[in-house]
């Protein structure tokens, strides 16, 4: 492609292309020209690839999408008391506390159907009610676990006492006792 520029003499100093848009900035000695050159650019930008338009707070929601892809969906929780919390059920327990939400979320879809039927309006407390007491029965469940953790955790430790203080006495007897 060839380009005329006004005057004669005239040197090219800095060319820079615009993306997506087909134009080409051409700096010269007698100032700028603009020209257009088709077909040269990509006509759209792959919206799978990085936004070269994105602003600096696409830019961060993007960075926080992409985090949030990596972790588990456990993981995530929106109540501020737990935060920071780590959760001490075992697998059986959580695997348990799951069957028992999945039934609760089809009894809860059965009633609403029914309701549905009746044109009722207003909330069900006692839906509500079951589900707060499945929750205590959970942290209850939760509880126990724990407790028989921190018991066999000070078992353990009182043994590795008693064997620390058995092995400063024979370090302090040094040969005096010979066990066999």
């Amino acid at each position: 492609m060839k380009h005329r520029l006004p005057g004669t003499g005239v040197a090219v100093k800095n060319v820079k292309f615009v993306p997506y848009e087909d134009v080409l900035g051409i700096g010269h000695s007698h100032g700028y020209s603009s020209i257009v050159v088709p077909g040269s650019g990509e006509p759209n930008f792959d919206a799978y690839e990085a936004n070269p338009f994105e602003t600096k707070k696409q830019t961060q929601e993007g960075l926080v999408h992409r985090l949030l892809e990596k972790l588990p969906s456990e993981s995530i929780s929106l109540k501020i008391a737990e935060v920071g919390k780590v959760d001490t059920a075992t697998a059986e327990v959580k695997a348990k506390e799951a069957r028992e939400d999945e039934d609760l979320k089809l009894e809860e879809l059965s009633k609403k159907s029914k309701k549905r039927a009746k044109k009722m309006r207003g909330k069900n407390k006692a839906g509500h009610l079951q589900e707060v007491k499945i929750h205590q029965q959970h942290e209850a469940v939760r509880e126990k676990n724990k407790l028989a953790l921190v018991k066999d955790y000070k078992r353990a430790k009182v043994q590795t006492e008693a064997m620390t203080a058995d092995l400063e006495f024979l370090d302090r007897v040094e040969g005096k006792f010979d066990p066999f």
